[in-house]
């Protein structure tokens, strides 16, 4: 196993896809240099993460998430009623 290239599975490029059909970049491209990149790991301690985005001065914490509301036929003045001849 060791010293082994391993290759990628078909389903662990489907984000990558789905990434770039929604914003229209590569994300396995370096936006440099244009080389292809390849992940090393998955950072899922949460002090770590802060660490990273403090020193990017990124926000540490998510935004709050917005109450919800009904539907907006009220806003607009839809009449959804169906009439039946």
């Amino acid at each position: 196993m060791e010293g082994e290239e391993r290759k990628p599975r078909k389903a662990s490029f489907g984000w990558a896809k789905l990434i770039a059909r929604i914003y229209e970049v590569l994300p396995l491209v370096c936006p440099k240099c244009g080389e292809t990149m390849r992940i090393i790991s998955f950072i899922e301690d949460r002090p770590t993460i802060q660490k990273i985005l403090a020193c990017l001065n990124e926000p540490v914490d998510p935004p709050p998430i917005a109450l919800a509301r009904g539907p907006p036929e009220t806003e607009f003045n839809y009449d959804q009623r169906y009439e039946y001849d």
